[in-house]
């Protein structure tokens, strides 16, 4: 809510990274090829987060059989 990202329906796959009280800390999702819907909470953009959750993303297109993504 902070960075104003709403889920949309078309997604076919979300991550969440939350912190040790279990708070969203960061999110992003894919639909077909293209990476979507990613940010990090303010408190913690500079933890290196989104590169986590990047790498994170590509991993289950890469188990489907995509290896390119936008």
């Amino acid at each position: 809510e902070r960075l104003g990202l709403q889920l949309e329906k078309s997604v076919e796959y979300t991550l969440t990274l939350r912190d040790q009280s279990g708070k969203i800390i960061g999110t992003g999702s894919f639909e077909g090829k293209v990476l979507k819907c990613i940010g990090v909470d303010p408190d913690y953009q500079e933890a290196g987060l989104s590169g986590k959750i990047v790498s994170a993303l590509i991993e289950e297109p890469r188990r489907r059989g995509t290896f390119h993504y936008f």
